[in-house]
């Protein structure tokens, strides 16, 4: 996929150069600045972060979009490039600033229209021409962008920071993506960035120097045809920002996947801002800046290829990743707790309760952390902290997560008639939530609530067609049970679960077992009553007693003289009555 953005970007890049001063050399130029952009070290973040291929994909898009702009006139008068356009829109929103930035192409290469030319009388005319042109284009892009984030439920929150505080310190996180371009050292998949606090901070006044700069450069750019590259690479690099780092705040101040997409049209800028500079010093010294041409070309290139290997080797594993990021950011409580979270996927519970520990400390309210703090206390054997951590992630945000993991845990320590509110609670908000649809589908199956299953089922596959514990349950199986044939295989498999202390998917086992067998109650099947007690001990262990108390007088019925159902049954009304 990369390659692929690479070849498109270079007939692109080739393009707009030959539009500016057609040279032999200029394919030589596109192939190395596309090249220089697949490598560059900071764009190994979008790579090799799986849920930012997004940018990757919607990058191609554009570029694909300028690709089909770029065919004969037939197909640029039908508007083709909206299609690679609403394609890139339907991954990620930002594609849609192609428009946009066709406009601008059109202005500087097809009108030739310079910055100064705009507020001249003489240029309106071509400049109502242009915008009638491009306005099918914009308009696409438009309703593309409404209808992407139309589709957005009312849930999606972006970002709990302030518009204001996020706007004042976006001019100084653009100087450091500028800084990144230039000297990619210090990258971390979770920066420590905070919002600037007062407006007349030092760094916000920074950030709007280097945005007037950069405004500047792009202006005295465009008033030249041979300098043209460098504005619209320039103009490029500030329209793909902006989306992602201006009025419309995002969870991370900073990040370094945003800016995959703007470093196409840095990269341009670049490369054809130092070409203009190399011609103008070749007539004096041709040999000698030939060889230093030559020296730079290779230490870019070989420069970013050691470096994005070792940043891609940080990316290898969460744990090589999370311990470059607090080693990088000591101060970022969410990178603590992923850092731990590597630790608990390999069992390692007193290092993990240590790290969340460490992020308590600089992230007092974070609710994930919580959570987390929960699971890890409760592998401790601490149940009264770990139900603590759960109720205060409730407290600090009613989410979807927080409620199902604290019903999680309540069915996991004999309180699944608690769980089950808590699940009906976590689906309220996000229907699309299979955890806890799974998990309520499998309690009302264990209590032999058939219509509350069938319910579920029909939901689910509204919802969520490929479910497969909906879909397990309507073949009239179970999502614990293999290559079951029979009741009597069932149950062994029921058995084998018990043996692990696995209560909720034993229960499940049983019940399955007692349906396979042909009949409600059991009569006719020889092993019956060993299924009825083992799943009225197996919904005590979680928390149905009542029903548990209905599947072991079935066993007893079936088996008068089954002492140790009869045992199982007084123990059942005995705790029933305490409750």
């Amino acid at each position: 996929m990369l390659m692929g953005l690479g070849i498109a970007a270079t007939f692109v890049l080739l393009r707009v150069m030959n539009e500016a001063s057609p040279k032999w050399w200029n394919r030589y130029l596109a192939v190395f600045a596309s090249t220089w952009f697949c490598i560059h070290t900071a764009n190994t973040e979008t790579v090799n972060y799986l849920s930012a291929r997004s940018d990757l994909l919607s990058t191609l898009a554009v570029v694909l979009a300028f690709c089909v702009y770029f065919l004969p006139a037939p197909a640029r008068r039908r508007y083709w490039c909206v299609l690679p356009m609403a394609i890139g829109a339907l991954v990620k929103t930002p594609a849609v600033v192609f428009a946009p930035l066709l406009l601008v192409y059109a202005l500087l290469f097809e009108e030739r229209l310079s910055g100064p030319d705009l507020f001249r009388r003489t240029a309106w005319p071509h400049l109502r021409s242009t915008v009638s042109r491009c306005v099918p284009v914009l308009a696409a892009g438009v309703v593309l962008f409404l209808l992407v984030e139309g589709m957005n439920p009312d849930t999606v929150v972006s970002s709990q920071h302030s518009r204001v505080g996020y706007l004042i310190t976006q001019p100084f996180v653009w100087l450091d993506y500028l800084r990144l371009f230039f000297v990619p050292i210090g990258l971390t998949a979770d920066a420590e960035w905070e919002l600037l606090r007062y407006w007349y901070d030092t760094r916000l006044f920074a950030g709007l120097l280097g945005l007037g700069l950069l405004s500047w450069l792009a202006w005295r750019a465009s008033t030249s045809h041979v300098t043209r590259p460098v504005a619209f690479g320039l103009i490029w690099f500030a329209v793909a920002l902006a989306p992602t780092s201006s009025l419309f705040p995002l969870s991370e101040v900073s990040s370094e996947h945003p800016i995959f997409f703007p470093y196409l049209g840095l990269t341009l800028a670049v490369v054809w801002g130092v070409r203009i500079v190399i011609e103008r010093w070749a007539a004096a010294a041709p040999r000698l800046v030939a060889v230093a041409v030559g020296l730079v070309v290779f230490t870019i290139l070989t420069g970013n290829a050691y470096a994005t290997h070792v940043r891609n080797r940080v990316w290898l594993s969460d744990e090589s990743l999370w311990s470059d990021v607090v080693e990088k950011s000591p101060n970022n409580g969410r990178a603590w707790m992923n850092y731990g979270l590597t630790q608990m996927a390999q069992g390692r519970y007193a290092r993990t309760k240590e790290l969340f520990d460490r992020a308590a400390v600089l992230t007092p309210n974070y609710s994930t952390l919580e959570i987390n703090l929960g699971i890890v206390t409760d592998q401790l054997g601490d149940q009264v902290a770990a139900e603590r951590h759960f109720r205060r992630a409730l407290e600090l945000s009613a989410d979807r997560s927080s409620y199902f993991y604290l019903a999680r845990w309540f069915a996991q320590r004999a309180r699944a008639p608690e769980a089950i509110p808590l699940l009906e609670q976590s689906l309220q908000l996000s229907p699309g939530f299979t955890l806890p649809r799974d998990l309520l589908t499998n309690l009302h199956y264990a209590m032999g609530d058939r219509s509350g299953v069938q319910a579920l089922i029909d939901d689910t596959v509204v919802v969520s067609p490929a479910d497969p514990v909906a879909g397990a349950y309507a073949r009239g199986a179970t999502p614990f049970t293999s290559a079951v044939v029979d009741a009597a295989s069932a149950f062994s498999q029921g058995v084998e679960l018990t043996g692990q202390s696995r209560h909720l998917e034993a229960a499940v086992t049983y019940r399955h077992a007692l349906e396979l067998s042909g009949e409600p109650a059991g009569q006719g099947w020889e092993t019956a009553a060993d299924a009825w007690n083992n799943l009225g001990w197996e919904l005590a262990q979680l928390g149905f007693f009542e029903e548990a108390i209905g599947a072991l007088e079935r066993a007893v019925a079936l088996r008068p003289d089954y002492e140790l159902a009869a045992n199982n049954l007084v123990w059942a009304r005995e705790e029933l009555a305490t409750r």
